[in-house]
């Protein structure tokens, strides 16, 4: 686990890591470069903790992201069969970890992602969050993860569980030093070995806060949506952003116009297809249907997010993230992830 500024994060977190039963767990979290309390809380819970232990990294090395960097320096200090990589403000219950271990062993996995239940307390974010949960199972191609010719990967940054045996024989986190969809990127890595990978939905059994706000998920995927959609192609970002307005918009204008051809009504399905996906991916999550019912809405929202993130990275030709600046030349030698 990697932890960055999470001092208003962690105690909730650490009260529910000490909880957990069923496994021989061994939790290590880096503290990457926190200005914060972070690394004074971490040592706290190491003194009480047997079976807990903080890294504290203060460098950086030339080439790497931050929380990729951290990552690899947790897993190097660990000792387990298996390895999650998790983050600071995600929550178990009690046996979950022992029943997504066991799901992995009986199906064969040698990567389980698992997509947790996310709290959201705003109507317009749950809309944004729908369209975006819906968005993200259509980007990932699931039903082609077991094609060995096929780039499809999963991967899930709140639950990413992989078997150190394959990690190792991939070379550890290396190959995604400058990967910014790390998550997705360790589930590329496990298909580039012949690994298996699975994904899960869970209603209850992992949950998270990954967004408290509307303006939150703006300002959070500022640093990521147009580098991983777009592929830091201002093509891409005009095709995907006039995709989703002619999708939500054009086949409600050609009605109002009286259009008598097919195209309002092809446009209307595809529209009523969106939003089932969304209401089923609700329904599995435990989420309220009515934000799924407004995803068309909340598509509009991910599209003016998306223009914000192109901006915002082209504006400035660089990514910041953790307090560091990376050239948009150099992230895309580093990109392994291509959703779209």
């Amino acid at each position: 686990m990697a932890a960055c500024n999470e001092a208003d994060t962690l105690p909730k977190s650490l009260k529910n890591w000490e909880g957990l039963n069923g496994l021989n767990i061994e939790w290590i979290v880096v503290d990457d470069r926190s200005s914060d309390k972070t690394g004074e809380l971490l040592d706290k819970a190491q003194s009480r903790l047997n079976n807990f232990q903080c890294l504290h990294n203060s460098i950086l090395p030339e080439g790497w992201l931050g929380k990729v960097h951290a990552l690899h320096l947790g897993i190097q200090a660990s000792q387990g069969e298996w390895v999650l990589c998790t983050d600071a403000d995600v929550h178990f219950e009690r046996a979950s970890l022992e029943i997504a271990l066991n799901h992995a062993i009986d199906n064969k996995l040698d990567h389980l992602a698992v997509l947790p239940k996310t709290i959201i307390h705003d109507f317009w974010l749950g809309a944004a969050m729908s369209a975006f949960a819906a968005l993200f199972l259509v980007a990932l191609r699931i039903e082609k993860l077991g094609d060995p010719n096929s780039q499809a990967a999963v991967g899930v940054g709140a639950f990413n569980l992989v078997k150190r045996s394959l990690l190792e024989k991939a070379g550890g986190m290396e190959w995604l030093k400058l990967e910014i969809a790390d998550d997705v990127g360790l589930g590329l890595l496990v298909k580039t070995k012949q690994g298996r990978s699975g994904i899960a939905i869970t209603s209850s059994l992992i949950f998270l806060e990954w967004y408290s706000s509307l303006g939150q998920m703006f300002k959070g995927l500022e640093k990521n949506l147009f580098p991983v959609a777009c592929q830091y192609r201002i093509s891409l970002l005009f095709l995907h952003v006039t995709g989703i307005f002619a999708l939500v918009l054009a086949p409600w204008l050609l009605l109002l116009r009286n259009w008598n051809g097919f195209l309002p009504y092809l446009g209307i399905v595809s529209l009523l297809f969106f939003v089932v996906t969304a209401l089923s991916s609700a329904k599995r999550m435990g989420e309220k249907p009515a934000a799924a019912l407004a995803s068309p809405i909340g598509l509009l929202l991910i599209a003016l997010m998306l223009i914000r993130s192109g901006y915002v990275c082209l504006s400035q030709g660089a990514v910041s993230w953790r307090n560091t600046r990376y050239s948009i030349s150099e992230l895309r030698l580093g990109q392994r992830v291509k959703l779209f």
